[in-house]
């Protein structure tokens, strides 16, 4: 778990920040997932922990590829599709991985 967080902070000082210019229009993904410490990545950018975001991730409207990684699970991946000032919800189950 200490890695994750370890590569998880790693990866959020190299990516930069994935809310845009033009935040006022964005859409917020809210992202329910049972294990607190999966990362969340928007168009292949780490943007954050799970349990660091509650109140959801901004992205421009538009499509974009959501994928949800924990070492102990299958990872997620999902393409949405959102509008200006959009709130869309995933629920996310993970599938474990087997040893």
């Amino acid at each position: 778990m200490i890695r994750i967080v370890v590569l998880a902070a790693a990866l959020l000082a190299c990516s930069g920040s994935q809310k845009s210019k033009s935040s006022a229009n964005n859409a917020v993904i809210l992202v329910s997932v049972a294990e607190p410490e999966a990362a969340i990545w928007v168009d292949g950018r780490f943007v954050a922990i799970a349990s660091q975001a509650k109140g959801g991730v901004s992205v421009e409207p538009g499509s974009h590829r959501i994928e949800i990684r924990h070492d102990r699970y299958h990872t997620h991946y999902q393409l949405i599709e959102v509008t200006p000032k959009q709130r869309l919800r995933l629920e996310v189950e993970l599938a474990e991985d087997l040893p």
